[in-house]
């Protein structure tokens, strides 16, 4: 990490709808940054983010997942949060220590009724969004 200060550290939640790909994504930002070696995927239950057992047999998160990973000079928190309407609790948690919320939305299903959720009460809690 180098001479690490504060203006080079930066927090994100990935918020969305249960199913948009946020576990995924996460995935694909720590292999491209070089954080693994490759990319898991979610429904091999091989991803780092969902390591609890139950997550990998029901094939989503059930609680918040911290990683990071450095690109550029600038080292990032990241939160992959899960996105079913039971665990909004986890979701919510996480934009409370966070700076940005990368609102994941899925390209199929579109907007969806967790995706408009988070994307107010991030908003309400002043927080940088990010589609």
């Amino acid at each position: 990490m180098g001479n690490l200060t504060t203006a080079k550290i930066r927090s994100a939640a990935l918020v969305g709808h249960g199913a948009a790909g946020k576990t995924t994504l996460a995935e694909a930002l720590l292999a491209a940054t070089g954080a693994i070696k490759s990319k898991g995927s979610v429904e091999k239950g091989s991803t780092v983010c969902d390591a609890d057992p139950l997550e990998k047999e029901l094939g989503h998160s059930l609680a918040t997942a911290l990683v990071s990973f450095e690109t550029q000079g600038v080292h990032i928190h990241l939160a992959d949060t899960p996105g079913y309407p039971d665990f909004a609790g986890a979701a919510l948690g996480a934009l409370a220590a966070v700076d940005t919320a990368l609102v994941v939305v899925n390209a199929q299903t579109g907007i969806e009724l967790s995706t408009e959720r988070m994307m107010k009460w991030a908003g309400e809690r002043g927080l940088c969004r990010m589609i």
